[in-house]
């Protein structure tokens, strides 16, 4: 087939909204829409056009029938090519709940927010439970395709209303055609709050001045914390910004210790001997601010942390004698890998509470040792104030969120903001939602269903 030399956006399914549409019209922005229920070599046209190098992004839709052409036998090499595409480009892939949720992960009739109790009727779907109106997804095929989409790493967002749908593709195309690098949410109380503040804000600094891109910074505060956006002037690839904080904390590092190779570095990307003597300077004065700043507010929480606490460990332990003290130390981590470490400070904290009492030559009812900590650890991240079942999924995310770890943490806080942005909440209890489901048999014995419903009934469009 003919592949568009022109900028184009690829439309798969039911995803061409009349928002989406009518926004590609009035950028200018050309679009092409190929459905998927169609014989295979269509498909292979699909494969063809997201290798196209002039392609923008990818808004697609997967429906039950869809789910069952993927594992079929006629279909299976050309869908595994159609995913490889997808994963390598700029997508976002839309699922109903009722075709991607299995029947557990899904709200029973009386729960379901779509379900008129006083009408005893579905409004969205024509009356119809969502059940009948997309029709019973093979469990097979489910368990198959939601396999797939798991192991590319397909961004998947499950949706529940047209309406829905249209809002996160929305927030997609803003997101993309500005250039998204990151974006996180940092309680209000988590400790060094404030420092990561300054230190992304020298990392955006330090963008510019090298001429790797220019960055904007956006975002927003609300009473609970503070949003931060991370936008190109171009597109990159997704590796580029973890490679690039990586070298400016080790450049921040440099300016402290090795002023001369710093100065080297800023050469080679084109400073003059000059200005780049002058910015090493600088970068090394707000280095050595930054790291007073760092042991400041440890040694301020620390100190508040052990006049809130010690009463609580009275009985067996001898306040006077720093057993408290080190108890807290303990908890209170140190940050590892230069000031990268700020966004997560709390890391390895959780590890630090087993056999403790036993190192500190105390006796303590390890379980109040085990209640301090844990009431240490929320003070560390800024949950004291969260619900057990947002807590409870913080703990999961801990354990099995991986790469995706301060994605996922982000979507729990901004669900929990009632100021965050709509489109913001919705999406995060979609991603939630989402991973819940990818835990399968790995998180047994936790409180899965009552999470399900947790997420169900949080509010996604304030």
């Amino acid at each position: 087939m003919r592949v568009p030399v022109e900028q184009f956006y690829l439309s798969l399914g039911a995803t061409d909204s009349e928002s989406a549409t009518s926004r590609f019209r009035t950028d200018g922005v050309d679009y092409h829409k190929k459905m998927l229920q169609s014989k295979p070599e269509n498909w292979q046209k699909i494969v063809d056009l997201l290798r196209a190098t002039s392609l923008q992004g990818v808004l697609a839709t997967f429906t039950g029938s869809d789910y069952e052409l993927m594992v079929s036998p006629v279909y299976e090499r050309v869908s595994r090519e159609l995913l490889d595409g997808l994963a390598a480009v700029p997508h976002v892939v839309f699922v109903h709940e009722a075709v991607f949720f299995s029947d557990e992960e899904r709200p029973s009739v009386q729960d379901d927010p779509e379900y008129d109790r006083e009408k005893d009727e579905y409004g969205t779907y024509g009356y119809m439970p969502p059940d009948e109106y997309f029709g019973k997804v093979d469990e097979r095929a489910r368990g198959l395709v939601n396999e797939m989409l798991t192991k590319r790493e397909i961004n998947v967002l499950p949706y529940r209303t047209n309406a829905e749908r249209s809002i996160l593709a929305s927030a997609f195309l803003d997101d993309h055609e500005r250039h998204l690098l990151f974006r996180i949410y940092v309680p209000s109380g988590r400790l060094y709050a404030n420092e990561a503040d300054t230190m992304l804000g020298l990392f955006r600094d330090w963008l510019s001045q090298t001429g790797r891109n220019a960055i904007r910074q956006d975002g927003y505060r609300t009473a609970a914390g503070q949003v931060y956006e991370f936008f190109a002037s171009q597109a990159q690839e997704a590796g580029d910004l973890t490679r690039q904080f990586q070298d400016f904390s080790d450049f921040l590092e440099a300016c402290v210790d090795r002023p001369e190779l710093a100065s080297t570095q800023l050469q080679a990307a084109g400073l003059e001997n000059r200005a780049a003597a002058q910015l090493v300077s600088r970068y090394g004065k707000a280095t050595r601010r930054l790291h007073l700043d760092l042991r400041h507010t440890r040694e301020e929480r620390l100190l508040s942390l052990k006049h809130e606490w010690e009463s609580e460990l009275l009985d067996g332990v001898d306040t006077e004698s720093g057993g408290v003290l080190l108890l807290l130390e303990r908890l209170l981590p140190q940050l590892a890998g230069g000031v990268s470490g700020i966004l997560a400070p709390t890391a390895g904290a959780a590890a630090a509470v087993p056999n403790i009492g036993a190192e500190f030559n105390v006796t303590v009812n390890q379980q109040l040792i085990g209640q301090v900590a844990g009431n240490v650890i929320q003070n560390l991240q800024g949950t004291v104030n969260l619900g057990p079942e947002a807590k409870d999924l913080l703990a999961l995310i801990g354990q099995f969120g991986g790469a995706k770890t301060a994605d996922l943490e982000s979507a729990v806080h901004e669900l929990e903001d009632p100021d965050a942005r709509s489109h913001d909440r919705l999406a995060a209890r979609q991603k939630l939602r989402r991973f819940l489901s990818s835990l399968g048999t790995q998180a047994v014995g936790m409180t899965m269903s009552t999470l399900h419903k947790y997420l169900e009934h949080r509010m996604g469009v304030g």
